[in-house]
């Protein structure tokens, strides 16, 4: 796939949250392909495990080992998406 919109998320520890944000991003109906990019940044809970569970093939995952915090999330996420926007 190559998605033209990187939709970006950026979790830590928000797996009460995480599920409606990410159902509500896959529900827009766009004809725009677009992927939807999460950065788990060391999440401690029971996010690691939400996310391993979706198996739509607009979302991509990436794990940091530990919590480095917002700015370097943000970069990583820069990095890691393939949409133009």
């Amino acid at each position: 796939m190559n998605p033209l919109i990187t939709v970006g998320i950026i979790t830590y520890n928000r797996h009460d949250y995480l599920p409606s944000a990410v159902a509500s991003t896959l529900q827009q109906d766009v004809d725009i392909p677009f992927e939807v990019l999460i950065v788990d940044d060391g999440s401690t809970d029971q996010t690691k495990s939400y996310l391993l569970s979706i198996s739509d093939p607009r979302v991509r995952v990436v794990f940091s080992q530990n919590n480095q915090g917002r700015p370097a999330a943000r970069n990583l996420l820069i990095q890691q998406m393939k949409g133009e926007f």
